[in-house]
């Protein structure tokens, strides 16, 4: 059988599997796939916005996604999940992020030097982050750059910023 658009094809096939989720040999190997990590995890649908990378950009073995964890719940209705897919863990905090409200959007900021004193304890709020230190790894960004959270792992517990 010959294809009649053959390049064209390919072109749109490579362009397609930029766009979604990586799921790749690293799961295989793993024998976890995506979606049942989010329902090992407490999520009652499918992963969304799943973004590979998290320890670094090229880092195929990590990333984060979020879902929905009970669309009834009056708390913690979403969950952001750190994916850590590494022989030895990396990840010093839990894995699984619960959240009030659902991620406008998710990317991971790597360059951003914010203020730790400007984030909270995540369930101590009103415990702020060290003053005089700054983010020195990948934050979790779940806004649109108006208003949104941003999650960074510190000391083996999790600190928010709110930010509007």
């Amino acid at each position: 059988m010959r294809l009649r658009h053959g390049p064209a094809i390919i072109v749109f096939l490579a362009l397609l599997g930029t766009l979604l989720p990586v799921r790749g040999a690293a799961d295989d190997r793993a024998g976890i796939s995506l979606a049942n990590r989010a329902t090992a995890n407490g999520c009652k649908g499918e992963p969304t916005n799943y973004v590979s990378g998290y320890f670094s950009p090229d880092d195929k073995l990590s990333g984060v996604f979020w879902c929905t964890r009970d669309p009834e719940a009056e708390s913690d209705r979403f969950l952001i999940v750190v994916v850590d897919r590494h022989p030895r863990g990396q990840l010093k905090c839990p894995n699984v992020i619960r959240s009030i409200n659902p991620p406008q959007q998710l990317r991971i900021l790597r360059d951003k030097r914010i203020p730790l004193s400007e984030f909270v304890v995540r369930n101590g709020p009103s415990k702020k982050g060290p003053a005089g230190q700054y983010t020195t790894g990948p934050v979790i960004d779940t806004g649109d750059d108006v208003i949104g959270e941003q999650w960074f792992c510190h000391k083996g517990g999790w600190l928010v910023r709110v930010y509007h």
